[in-house]
């Protein structure tokens, strides 16, 4: 294998909000690291034109739990089209258990530019990687060695191209229909106390509609499925809430399927108890997508997904 004769070229957009939130030295050390762990198998190279390119990173104060975001858009080979970057001030600002924030904002940076690369959330290793979402932010913010690994056993499929749009991704299958792949970064919670003390919310409820719909925040639209739910009981914040409207990831909208493989919908039918962050404009989101949502029957609750699922019993007593 000789890097130097097969670099591929990654030309990202620097939106402006990265410079207004501080964080040019967040991307160029994030963007070093990666330069650094490849052995510069990918030239990643920054532009302030969206002329040039279609890969953006954007800053922005996003109403979610999430601490950044990756949109890939797949070509009609399942290759990478092209990609956009979201960093949620907002979120990492208010992160728990900080030792150093500029750590937080460095490791939610690095770990969405291991997407473009090829990496995928939470490998099924015992090894320390930059892609779990339960590693310590504080200490982990650069590729680990699983994580270079990772990437050069990626090699020979990857990185035989050289273009500025970075057919890098081969794992998104489009099905004939326009999709876009949403991976999020988000914080896991150790115990059910903590849990409790993150969310403004705690719910049982039922869901009475759903509708999909953009978003805007800055110059992103963001896909969203929105459902009203009817609030049945209140375990923590406003016990006079009776209804209120839960945001999540993803959905069918103007013709392109936006997919996040760790959202489920709430759906009519069922009753779940929810752990929220509720916003200024009336609507919530679940703390995280998997800890935040359990289904609930009789006093008791059921999580959706056996990893990472707590033991919440001594809530509902």
């Amino acid at each position: 294998m000789n890097p130097s004769s097969s670099t591929s070229k990654l030309l990202v957009n620097v939106d402006q909000s990265i410079s207004n939130y501080g964080l040019d030295y967040h991307l160029s050390t994030a963007l070093n690291s990666w330069r650094d762990a490849t052995a510069s198998l990918v030239d990643i190279t920054t532009t302030n034109s969206s002329q040039n390119t279609r890969n953006t990173i954007y800053a922005g104060d996003y109403n979610d739990a999430w601490y950044g975001m990756c949109l890939s858009y797949p070509n009609s080979s399942g290759g990478l089209s092209y990609f956009t970057i979201q960093i949620n001030n907002r979120s990492l600002t208010n992160a728990p258990n900080t030792t150093s924030k500029f750590n937080y904002f460095l490791s939610t940076i690095t770990h969405e530019f291991g997407h473009p690369l090829g990496l995928a959330d939470n490998p099924v290793t015992n090894s320390e990687s930059l892609m779990k979402h339960n590693r310590n932010r504080n200490i982990i913010y650069a590729p680990t060695f699983f994580d270079i690994t990772a990437i050069y056993e990626k090699y020979p499929r990857m990185y035989a191209t050289n273009t500025s749009q970075a057919s890098l991704h081969g794992e998104i299958n489009t099905n004939g229909i326009e999709t876009c792949q949403i991976y999020t970064d988000y914080m896991v919670y150790e115990n059910s106390s903590d849990l409790y003390n993150k969310a403004d919310l705690i719910i049982v409820c039922e869901p009475t509609n759903s509708y999909q719909s953009f978003e805007l925040v800055g110059n992103n639209n963001l896909a969203y499925t929105f459902t009203d739910v009817a609030v049945k009981s209140v375990i923590k914040g406003n016990g006079d809430v009776s209804n209120i409207t839960v945001k999540q990831l993803g959905g069918f909208i103007n013709g392109c399927k936006y997919l996040s493989d760790d959202v489920e919908y709430l759906s009519c039918g069922n009753k779940y108890l929810l752990f929220l962050e509720v916003y200024e404009d009336g609507t919530a989101s679940l703390i995280n997508p998997v800890q935040g949502m359990y289904y609930y029957n009789n006093n008791s609750a059921v999580a959706r997904n056996s990893s990472d699922a707590l033991d919440i019993s001594d809530l509902l007593l």
